[in-house]
């Protein structure tokens, strides 16, 4: 799982780069563009949180 989530966070810095600010544009993005979460599921907005602010 940590391996697909290494591959996953460049892009979401890339979209954060273009201008994608929110969660959920973020996570309607990553579904877009077909990238499903380390379980093989859509992405939601607490999703995405927990990619880019994980806990301590």
């Amino acid at each position: 799982m940590a391996k697909q989530l290494k591959l996953v966070l460049p892009t979401i810095k890339g979209l954060q780069a273009s201008g994608v600010s929110t969660l959920t544009g973020l996570a309607q993005a990553l579904n877009e563009r077909g990238i499903q979460t380390p379980q093989g599921r859509r992405w939601h907005p607490m999703t995405v949180k927990r990619i880019i602010e994980p806990r301590a």
